[in-house]
């Protein structure tokens, strides 16, 4: 899921197993690369008792028999097989075959990828306004029509990776392309300092998402494939929340297969996390989109006010202890409210909810008639 989402680096917080240390700058730097990541899912699986199979494609997935092809020949089975294959994978595709569905997500924008050595950007004396005083943790945001650009660290500010997202649906990219395109090429009209980044920046990865259909469903009719992550929703590249859906859906559907204790329960699993997870991450969808939108909009009235609201948010902000004190009407309060939407939300807790209100109950009536089939009042004939 985390390769397939895509980019070099994710803003995260790992919460580690037991006896689980990171590496040394994942400890200190929350601008971790994947690969940290990848290294720590890959050796807990490891300990799990996972089998980890390298070197080999998919090549088929029949979900109608639980059988995944690879590229030696060989077909796999299972009772369960699930698909985090990016959105570009089978497993999306084989839901898109079967829904048949025409509803889209609202349109995605384009994402220019990019570093500097911090050591390059010293010799420019102009950009120091961006670079004194950063630190780690912290993402500069720029935003001007059509266009928002993120900059920030990485790699104990030994370098720094832009972001720029223009309004701009002309092709598309995928995060395994080369890095081929210049920045000032693309940087159109801007603010000097932003175009001597476009300049003096490494070339540029273009990704864009490939799709925005909706699927009704990430289950398939038989019960025995499962799409999650970014083959399930994919998000625009560089949202806000695009990785962070990928590890929820992992949580859920751990969660709730804690409680398998049967096979005849999959189907209802996999129903349950469907429901839990689809509005949440469209959810979020729409919530990134709308973010780019807002600081992307063209001059005119909306954006005077936007302007406006910002330096209000900003005076408030100021005088103010804490937020309670900012009336409800206030462009701040507003923003807390989104804020607490999406971080003071508990994927875990959902799926223990889930189980609390309907797993259980299920269980017990399931348990309940296993009983009475087995008990002579069951046999009996009428």
């Amino acid at each position: 899921m985390l390769k397939e989402a895509g980019g070099d680096y994710a803003m995260i917080q790992v919460r580690t197993l037991p006896n689980r240390t990171l590496s040394a700058r994942a400890q200190t730097d929350p601008l971790s690369q994947y690969g940290d990541l990848w290294q720590i899912l890959y050796e807990s699986a490891l300990e799990s008792g996972a089998e980890v199979l390298s070197g080999l494609d998919v090549t088929d997935i029949d979900p109608n028999n639980s059988s995944v092809t690879v590229s030696n020949g060989d077909v796999l089975t299972a009772d369960l097989i699930i698909g985090a294959d990016g959105p570009r994978g089978r497993g999306r595709r084989i839901l898109l075959d079967q829904d048949q569905t025409e509803e889209r997500m609202p349109k995605s924008f384009m994402t220019y990828q990019a570093t500097i050595p911090t050591e390059r950007m010293t010799r420019y004396p102009e950009l120091d306004e961006l670079t004194k005083g950063q630190i780690s943790r912290t993402i500069r945001l720029i935003f001007a029509e059509g266009k928002v650009l993120h900059f920030f660290p990485i790699n104990h500010g030994s370098a720094y990776c832009i972001q720029y997202c223009p309004n701009d649906d002309s092709f598309e990219g995928h995060w395994g392309d080369k890095q081929i395109t210049r920045l000032s090429d693309v940087a159109g009209i801007c603010e000097p300092k932003i175009l001597r980044i476009a300049e003096i920046a490494d070339p540029a990865i273009a990704v864009r998402m490939p799709d925005n259909i909706k699927l009704e469903h990430w289950v398939h009719d038989s019960q025995q494939f499962i799409v999650v992550g970014e083959a399930a929703h994919p998000f625009p590249p560089a949202s806000q929340q695009g990785i962070a859906m990928a590890f929820e859906d992992a949580a859920v559907l751990g969660k709730l297969f804690g409680h398998l204790s049967s096979k005849d329960q999959i189907g209802n699993f996999l129903y349950a996390f469907e429901d839990i997870r689809q509005t949440r991450c469209y959810s979020s969808f729409q919530d990134d989109v709308a973010l780019y939108r807002f600081l992307a909009m063209p001059p005119g009235p909306n954006q005077r006010e936007r302007d406006a609201r910002l330096k209000e948010s900003t005076r408030e902000e100021g005088k103010e202890e804490g937020l309670d004190a900012v009336e409800d009407t206030s462009m701040a309060r507003k923003q807390w409210e989104e804020v607490k939407k999406v971080y003071a939300y508990d994927c875990e807790d959902e799926a223990d909810e889930w189980w609390i209100q309907w797993g259980v109950l299920r269980q017990r009536a399931a348990e309940r008639n296993e009983f009475y089939d087995k008990s002579s009042f069951g046999s009996r004939e009428a």
